[in-house]
């Protein structure tokens, strides 16, 4: 009697090996609300680098004498809060994703909303950093 052969493993290979938006999670199962809330507060993530390199040089710098404490003080906060922005923004989405994998909208939205906060305070704080400055 010939010997068969043993079952081989079928292996499922993707059309597009890449991973996308829909293999992390975030385009399927995501509101369009959640959706669009941390896509507006996730785009300084992509020019954080940056935004990093420049704070860091703006701390080092020397601070002219005289200068009142006031504006000092504001610049100071809102460097430190620009520096946090990734250690809030990232937690906040991964949470966002992970409610949306298991169906639960409203916490969804509550942690797509507060990154978007978050952005709006760190957006508020510059704009009175820079008017406060003049």
């Amino acid at each position: 009697m010939p010997e068969q052969a043993p079952n081989r493993i079928k292996i499922h290979t993707p059309k597009n090996p890449t991973p996308t938006i829909v293999d992390l999670g975030i385009d399927e199962e995501l509101d369009k609300k959640s959706k669009l809330l941390l896509l507006l507060s996730g785009w300084p993530v992509l020019i954080y680098p940056f935004v990093f390199i420049s704070l860091i040089i703006a701390m080092t710098e020397p601070k002219p004498p005289g200068l009142p404490w006031i504006p000092l003080l504001i610049g100071s906060c809102f460097r430190s809060v620009c520096l946090g922005y990734p250690c809030v923004f990232v937690p906040c989405a991964v949470a966002a994703i992970t409610a949306a994998r298991k169906k639960d909208r409203k916490k969804e939205l509550k942690y797509a909303k507060s990154a978007f906060y978050y952005f709006l305070f760190v957006a508020g704080l510059g704009i009175v950093a820079t008017l406060v400055s003049l």
